[in-house]
């Protein structure tokens, strides 16, 4: 996982570099789950990585020509 700083806010971002060359990417949008107590605190997974939910209702593959 990486993370950058865009106009003071962080930006976290996984990346895995391609294989091939692409037909289509697919955008898969996600939310971070949170604790409720301590407010503001990520649930974290096995890892001690941030727990995210993927919105399938959002994805969206574009073609790339």
């Amino acid at each position: 996982m990486r993370a950058m700083v865009v106009n003071k806010l962080w930006i976290i971002h996984r990346f895995t570099p391609f294989e091939s060359v692409l037909a289509s990417i697919t955008i898969k949008p996600s939310i971070h789950l949170f604790k409720e107590y301590p407010k503001g605190a990520f649930q974290m997974d096995e890892n001690n990585e941030p727990k995210i939910q993927n919105i399938p209702e959002l994805e969206m593959t574009i073609p790339i020509q």
